[in-house]
């Protein structure tokens, strides 16, 4: 863009979008900085030369001038004798002097919530927003822009967008500025307004990790806090701006208090409902219909304890107007429940723990449960059973029948008996029946309280499998969906969720607001030993080990039996050197676990033995047991491999003890290869413990061990140089160290080990391209250019665009021998690692690592994945699952990705050769290490050096 447009910007003469055009070049361009600031200066002496003229009483002569400036005029009484033949003589009133740049006038109330540290901005306004469907900016002189710009303000540019309401110009902006807690604060600012708490949230946090006492930090985030639904947190986060910045305190106060009241009017009220429930299923009276209908789903669990409870006809109709008000607002059925039943005296074995456990909302004691069950059952009171399957949250120890009287109750009551019964079932027809219990929720079949239970359920189901990002989704339609029926319980619960599911997929911010939602919602003993516990994992993660233990230290005891998350930090922290307490002690309280399935019970028997490593003689013996049991029990994708910790654990250890060769087996025993005798390469980690070891060409093994490996992101010098000689290495490596660029001399050909060989199908190549797919606009991921792709022939089978849908490139993979993938990945809620981005068939575009997983790949393909950063694995260290795991799973013999990002142009050429040599039957790691030699040999900073084999 040519310097000559400041001319036209500051006479105006641009049309709103080239003048926008103008602002967007102008923050970049020098060339157009230093004309606008000569341009500026120009006419500040103009208007000086004004003003003088105006002083005078003599008349004020403008003489058009042949300057290509339009507008411009020269000005002087010497001038006007000069030229009074040629000049056409106007004679004007004196003007005062108007500055050609003005300041920054903001009105003096604000129409925006966020705050901005910008200094010209940061003072306070009251608020006083325009009535519309949106934030409206304010009107910013767009001079004002230019001469910030002119300046190099940075901050202020992007504070300007933000003001005027031009929030991608903003973002720009701030792409384009600095670091500083200032500048995050304002980021989050932007962010609120564009309707992006959870970014805001991230950005305030980090400013506040520089200035815990940034007033706009904390102000932007507990908007962000607000805007996330977490009203208690975004309370406290506004009385803390209160009590720092008096100028906003006022309006903090009552932002605070707006923030806090519904939810604290919610809980009150629902501890009422509890209270009056509680006594009408005791025989008191009906709960009141005002109360019913703020909290229908409490006071309907109540009243069909007692209906079951009812022991004469006059009761029923007692109960029936209450019953008619529930049916109406909640569609429960308890209309037609009343007039099914049959009342009579309950004994008094069956009601009292009945009415206790109603009294507690839980059924705490198990043997005095299955005592009570076994009463029940013998005298048939199928009523009373489901009234404590669901009171107690447990299916398992009833009648077999009793899922069928439930059924033919209908209403939503008998649906929380299916969602109750699911949490016993087998997993597989858990998830079958979650699901069909979601679809009739989406359909409307069923109303928001069991709908809020459905969520839970699932979000508790993904948890158990550590698959974060699809608990965090389900957690938050509970929470919402609990608001809505007044369910409190439900609503902290759910909180507590989303926190560990955050804390696990590594959003530190979210985790922690979802932590204080939960805290201040539950006022529980284990809402604070979980916030205690979350703040001792983060501490460890920051290698804080003293903060981890204080944290764990300071933990409240909240029950006779541990659960296996509080256990876990102990056991790191322990390894680490940093034990609580005798080992021997740890482990029988690992031992007394009652596991809620294999996956726990194997996780609790790694603990148990890696804490026993030092001074149990067993301890490696039960290590070594849980490598060779395999991960048939360990979950699948999204939980950590139980046979990779304990043989990580196993290498760690001998690496220590400098037992080489021991180390190198326990990582092949886990990979199910044999142990290699040269040229292999063995990296583990053990939290903090670090283990790497060479067995060079002469079979030697040596390596390195370290205590903390933070801050190491490279092999040790000495390992590679082990390697000297060798034609090729086989490499076995754990998370976080798996599909890394490990920094091997390029021309050597080297692999990550996935596990015993598989050897290529017989028969003819079947090569299956594809490129150019169409995911979804809304992604807004820009078209991939192949430049070089194999024509389409009997053996070769091109999926392009359109046609590239998930469906047909399964379809097509399953017989194909090397299948070349050109497409973004993009992250999905639905996965923890990333998913290649395929074209839209109706919503369905994204190919995750769990959906390639169950793909049958019959042909035993290459795979060559063109795509940026198709070696990513899912966001927790202890977790290598991603798009390669899962190609192998589904039957792989190679597969080839980037360890980083692959540009466009020379995406086609490489993937085309290496494909190419698939064909021909050429070793990947021996084509990939011919390639990456020559691309680097030219440019030693090429792309090519972070290609990665796994097979």
């Amino acid at each position: 863009m040519s310097p000559h447009r400041v001319d036209e910007y500051l006479e105006g003469l641009l049309a709103e979008d080239a003048a926008d055009a103008f602002l967007d070049h102008l923050a970049v361009c020098a060339a157009c900085q230093r004309a606008l600031h000569a341009d500026v200066q120009l006419r500040d002496r103009e208007d000086a030369l004004r003003a003088e003229v105006a002083a005078r009483p003599t008349p004020v002569v403008a003489i058009a001038t042949a300057r290509r400036r339009r507008g411009a005029l020269v000005i002087g009484g010497a001038l006007v004798l000069a030229a009074a033949a040629a000049a056409f003589v106007v004679t004007r009133p004196a003007r005062r002097a108007q500055p050609s740049t003005p300041a920054l006038a903001l009105a003096p109330s604000r129409g925006l919530e966020a705050r901005l540290a910008w200094a010209p901005a940061a003072g306070y306004r009251p608020y006083d927003p325009v009535r519309s469907e949106r934030a409206v900016g304010e009107a910013i002189d767009p001079r004002v822009i230019a001469a910030l710009a002119e300046r190099g303000d940075c901050a202020g540019v992007a504070a300007t967008y933000v003001l005027s309401g031009e929030l991608v110009r903003a973002g720009q902006q701030y792409d384009r500025c600095g670091d500083g807690a200032d500048l995050d604060a304002d980021r989050a600012g932007r962010a609120v307004m564009a309707g992006e708490p959870e970014r805001a949230l991230a950005l305030a946090d980090r400013a506040l990790a520089i200035a815990p006492a940034h007033p706009v930090a904390h102000w932007n985030r507990a908007l962000a806090l607000r805007d996330l639904g977490l009203g208690l947190a975004a309370a406290a986060a506004f009385e803390r701006v209160a009590v720092i910045d008096p100028p906003w305190a006022e309006e903090a106060r009552q932002r605070a208090e707006a923030a806090r009241a519904p939810l604290e009017r919610q809980r009150d009220g629902y501890d009422e409902a509890i209270a009056a429930a509680a006594a009408m299923a005791a025989g008191g009276p009906p709960v009141t219909l005002e109360l019913a209908r703020r909290y229908p789903a409490r006071v309907a669990l109540r009243l069909d304890d007692a209906i079951r409870l009812a022991a004469t006809p006059a009761r029923l109709a007692e109960l029936r107007p209450l019953a008619l008000e529930l049916d109406a607002v909640a569609d429960v059925g308890l209309v037609a429940r009343l007039d099914a039943a049959r009342p009579a005296p309950v004994p008094a074995a069956l009601q009292g723990p009945y009415l206790g456990w109603v009294e507690q909302l839980t059924i705490a004691d198990d043997a005095t449960r299955r005592a009570w069950l076994t009463a029940a059952a013998a005298r048939r009171a199928d009523e009373l059973m489901i009234g404590a399957v669901i009171l107690g949250a447990r299916a398992d120890g009833v009648p077999a029948r009793l899922a069928a009287v439930a059924a033919a109750r209908g209403g939503w009551l008998a649906a929380m008996y299916e969602v109750v019964a699911v949490r016993t079932a087998a997993p597989a027809d858990a998830e079958r029946r979650l699901a069909e219990l979601t679809r009739a929720c989406a359909a409307r079949e069923l109303s928001a309280y069991p709908c809020a239970r459905v969520a839970y359920q699932r979000a508790e189901l993904a948890l158990g499998r550590y698959q974060a990002p699809a608990t965090v989704a389900a957690a938050r339609e509970a929470v919402q969906l609990a608001e809505g029926t007044g369910e409190w319980g439900l609503r902290w619960r759910a909180l507590a969720l989303a926190a560990t599911a955050e804390r696990i997929r590594g959003a530190p911010a979210l985790a922690q607001a979802y932590l204080d939602e939960y805290v201040r919602s539950a006022a529980t003993c284990e809402a604070a030993a979980d916030a205690a516990r979350v703040a001792g994992e983060y501490a460890f993660d920051r290698h804080d080990l003293a903060g981890a233990e204080a944290a764990l230290r300071d933990h409240p005891a909240c029950g006779p039996t541990p659960r296996l998350i509080d256990l876990q930090l102990e056991a790191d922290l322990a390894t680490a050197g940093r034990a609580l307490r005798p080992s021997a002690a740890l482990r029988a309280d690992l031992a007394a676990l009652a596991p809620r399935d294999e996956f726990e019970a194997r996780m609790a028997a790694f603990l148990r033995a890696r804490a026993g490593l030092d001074d149990d003689p067993a301890a490696a013996a039960a290590l070594r047991a849980l490598v060779i049991a395999g991960d048939a029990a360990d979950g699948g994708p999204g939980r950590p491999s139980v046979t990779w910790l304990a043989a990580s654990a196993l290498t760690v250890t001998a690496a220590r003890a400098g037992r080489w060769d021991d180390g190198v087996a326990a990582l092949a025993l886990a990979a199910g290869t044999p142990p290699p005798t040269r040229c292999a390469l063995a990296v583990a980690s053990d939290n903090f413990r670090f283990a790497a070891i060479a067995i060079g060409a002469d079979g030697r093994a040596s390596g390195v061990a370290l205590d903390d490996r933070v801050g190491r992101d490279q092999l040790p010098v000495p390992v590679v140089d082990a390697l000297t000689g060798c034609a090729e290495v086989a490499v076995w490596a754990t998370a976080p160290w798996f599909g890394r660029d490990l920094g091997l001399p390029p021309g050597l050909p080297w692999w990550f080990v996935l596990g015993p060989a598989r050897a290529p199908v017989a028969g003819a190549t079947r090569r299956v391209v594809v490129v150019d797919p169409v995911p979804p606009a809304w992604l807004a991921l820009p078209r991939i250019g192949v430049g070089v792709a194999p024509a389409p022939s009997a053996t070769t089978t091109i999926l392009r665009g359109p046609d590239a849908t998930v469906a047909a490139v399964a379809r097509a993979a399953a017989t194909a021998t090397v299948l070349e993938i050109h497409a973004h990945t993009a992250r999905v809620p639905a996965s923890d690692a990333p998913a290649l981005a395929l074209s839209d068939d109706r919503d369905d575009w994204a190919a995750t690592a769990e959906r390639v997983r169950a793909w049958r790949l019959a042909g035993a393909p290459v795979v060559l994945l063109a795509d940026c950063n198709a070696v990513a694995t899912a966001a927790y260290e202890q977790i290598d699952w991603g798009l390669p795991r899962a190609f192998a799973a589904a039957g792989a013999r190679a597969i080839v990705a980037a360890d980083g990002l692959i540009p466009d142009r020379e995406a086609g050429e490489v993937f085309a050769a290496l494909g190419d040599a698939a064909a021909r039957g050429v070793a990947m790691p021996a084509a990939v290490a011919e390639l990456r030699a020559a691309k680097i040999a030219a440019d030693p900073a090429s792309w090519v050096r972070r290609l990665v084999v796994f097979q």
